[in-house]
Order: structure tokens, then C-alpha cells, then sequence
């Protein structure tokens, strides 16, 4: 299943209103109701001022969750009080590895031809 697959996914469970995933080098990702953009937005630029990897934001009835790793951030907006809450951090760091894997699937590794590699990381794997 591809990260913009597990995104819709993601968005059509019970609760949650909307998704939004902001990926480096790509276009906007958002799924849920349109009318909860705006906020998902806001959060997304909340987030990107902050210097904590995970934010949480009440509005009304709605909490909303922002993250961010490896230069995907990742918005989540569901409804206060609802059973899905308990599993949002999971599903969240779920997401990511996702995104992160792909991300590493598009990058190039160049190799110089007698350079030693401190470990397998600094190969980027």
C-alpha cells in the first residue's frame, strides 16, 4: 500500500475528520472534509514553528494532531473524546515510517570509489 493509499485510508476511519501530509519536494497531500482544511493547515504551519517533533491543538470539538519527521509533516483532525484518539500516535508514527520509506526508495547514494563507510547509516540504508 503506497503512502497516499494509507493516507485515504487513514481519513476514512471513524473520527478522524481529515489527513493532511506535507512532504518535501511535493505537492500538498489532504483527504477528510474540506471544511477542515483550514485547520489542519494552520496546525501544519504551528507545527513547522515549533521546536518539538508532535503538537496538539484543541479547537471546539475537534483536537488535532501535528508531526513531523525526516521532512514529512503529517496532520491528523478528529473528533474530541472519540475511541480512535487512544490509537492516533501509532497511527501516526505508522505513516511515517511509511513516508520515510519511500522517501528513501526515490534518494540516490553516490559511492566514492575508495572512500571507507563508517556503517551501513552513513550508506544511507
Amino acid at each position: 500500500m503506497t503512502f497516499v493509499q494509507r493516507i485515504h485510508q487513514v481519513a476514512s476511519q471513524e473520527g478522524v475528520e481529515a489527513v493532511l501530509a506535507l512532504r518535501e519536494n511535493y505537492e500538498p497531500l489532504f483527504a477528510g472534509e474540506e471544511e477542515q482544511r483550514e485547520l489542519a493547515e494552520c496546525t501544519a504551519r504551528i507545527q513547522a514553528a515549533s521546536p518539538v517533533p508532535m503538537v496538539r491543538v484543541n479547537a471546539g470539538t475537534h483536537a488535532v494532531f501535528g508531526a513531523v519527521e525526516d521532512g514529512t509533516t503529517l496532520v491528523l483532525v478528529f473528533k474530541k473524546a472519540h475511541p480512535v484518539v487512544k490509537s492516533v500516535k501509532r497511527t501516526m508514527r505508522q505513516l511515517m515510517r511509511k513516508a520515510s520509506r519511500e522517501a528513501a526508495r526515490t534518494r540516490r547514494v553516490s559511492f566514492a570509489a575508495n572512500a571507507p563507510l563508517d556503517s551501513y547509516r552513513a550508506a544511507g540504508f
